[in-house]
């Protein structure tokens, strides 16, 4: 992470250095703070798989500059995806869902995650013809 302040600077930026591309800027994921495999190991041999996820508070105090920062920069040229719209709900983020795991380590999805995630960008990826 960085300083979120300097995110500011690009607003005021954009307009000149667009020259009419399409940016795409994506807000932070959760992130775990423990081992994911090792985790879901643990829980799942205890029967508690369910009980294994990323309070939501935990992720929002730690991004929320950074997300509204992104929020911010958002336009006709610029579109903002949140992972976080999918991955998280009802005060939790999800690491397991539907007997898949969503996180190959504590920030980088697995096949499952980023399958659950790719559909916020279709659109983006639409051609216009």
């Amino acid at each position: 992470y960085g300083d979120h302040r300097d995110l500011h600077s690009f607003p005021t930026r954009r307009s000149s250095d667009l020259k009419g591309k399409h940016v795409v800027l994506v807000q932070p994921f959760p992130e775990a703070t423990w081992p994911i495999p090792l985790s879901i190991a643990t829980f799942e041999s205890s029967g508690h798989i369910n009980d294994f996820f990323i309070p939501q508070s935990h992720f929002l105090g730690k991004n929320t500059p950074y997300i509204n920062a992104i929020n911010a920069m958002s336009g006709p040229m610029v579109s903002v995806v949140s992972p976080s719209d999918v991955l998280c709900h009802e005060m939790r983020c999800d690491v397991f869902r539907d007997n898949d795991v969503l996180y190959f380590d504590s920030h980088h999805l697995s096949v499952a995650g980023a399958r659950l995630v790719a559909p916020l960008f279709d659109s983006l990826f639409v051609s216009s013809q």
